[in-house]
């Protein structure tokens, strides 16, 4: 009970994390386009990535880890939504590791976050082992 509790706190905060991040890239275009910086982002920061504004990272960090996560805490508490957890635990982790490529460069923060994605997947697997839950869509359906 108090492992799943934390791993609803942890997609809890991750989401509202996500969400919050999103927020400073979509008020961010505004302000870069016109060479000044915000909240520690500037454009020259996007150099050399495919992206002229931080709009389509800023979608799919509130669309996919926001509320992607906040879905699953609702789900969670209906003692659902483990492979879901395990999908955005690999997806963080992913988005870290391209976001750090792209970038080049790292911070506190992608580690941090490096970590607890990796720990949300782990606790998932854990909850689908424990629960004896089947993976969707696989031949060895009881």
């Amino acid at each position: 009970m108090k492992m799943r509790f934390a791993l609803l706190f942890l997609c809890l905060f991750i989401g509202v994390g996500a969400c919050g991040g999103s927020l400073l890239a979509f008020k961010s275009i505004e302000p870069l386009s016109k060479g000044e910086t915000f909240a520690g982002l500037e454009a020259a920061m996007l150099q050399g990535t495919p992206f002229t504004t931080f709009l389509i990272p800023g979608l799919f960090l509130f669309a996919i880890l926001g509320l992607g996560n906040l879905i699953v805490v609702f789900l969670l508490r209906l003692n659902k939504g483990y492979h879901g957890v395990m999908l955005l635990g690999m997806s963080l982790v992913v988005w870290i590791i391209v976001q750090v490529i792209l970038l080049q460069e790292w911070n506190v923060l992608h580690v941090i976050f490096f970590l607890l994605g990796l720990l949300q997947f782990a606790s998932a697997v854990y909850f689908v082992r424990r629960l004896h839950i089947p993976l969707p869509f696989s031949a060895h359906q009881n």
